[in-house]
């Protein structure tokens, strides 16, 4: 007699008189199996306000957002330029790939309703358009997708700004982040 084990539950597989069980059983886990393939982790790379101990970071603590885990320190794969601007020092990555620096961030586990209010907050797609692009995960390097931020629509002279590698709000930079309320919406008002 053959076994299937998963997750400690124990399935038996061949046993003639439990049959309808174990295809029941096997059937329930093959299914979560391959609905982990199909609809993978919301895995969001974060690289300004909303990083730890950053001004923005309880936006991804309030529960009415939706849950969020913390999963490591990753550098993005591919090289894009971070840079600070606008009248409030707000940290930008530009699609630019192939310029700039390997971002340094944090990946986050997001359920669909942090991702839906980060959206919000990032005024996806109309401000930042959200792709997904591949990360490395410092601790195990391990390669991730993940979803990013990127400002699209920029202007040009913001690719002649000093670009980051890593950003903080009150870093070396000399550009402290300032809180506001004003709507800045617009990449043109940048």
């Amino acid at each position: 007699m053959f076994q299937f084990f998963e997750g400690g539950t124990k399935c038996p597989v061949l046993s003639i008189p439990e049959e309808e069980e174990a295809v029941a059983c096997l059937f329930k886990h093959m299914s979560r199996l391959m609905l982990k393939r199909i609809m993978p982790k919301n895995l969001v790379f974060v690289y300004g306000t909303l990083k730890r101990n950053e001004p923005n970071h309880n936006w991804l603590t309030k529960e009415e957002n939706g849950q969020a885990k913390f999963i490591g320190i990753a550098n993005m794969q591919e090289k894009y330029p971070l840079v600070i601007a606008s009248r409030y020092n707000i940290p930008y990555t530009l699609a630019a790939p192939g310029k700039g620096e390997n971002i340094e961030g944090e990946i986050y586990d997001v359920d669909d309703q942090m991702l839906a209010s980060l959206d919000i907050l990032e005024d996806h797609p109309k401000y930042y358009e959200r792709k997904v692009r591949k990360a490395l995960l410092q601790e195990t390097g391990e390669e991730v997708e993940c979803w990013i931020y990127l400002l699209h629509r920029y202007k040009p002279h913001m690719l002649e700004l000093p670009f980051l590698t890593s950003y903080t709000a009150k870093g070396d930079h000399g550009l402290e982040y300032i809180v506001s309320e004003d709507d800045i919406s617009d990449p043109d008002d940048i």
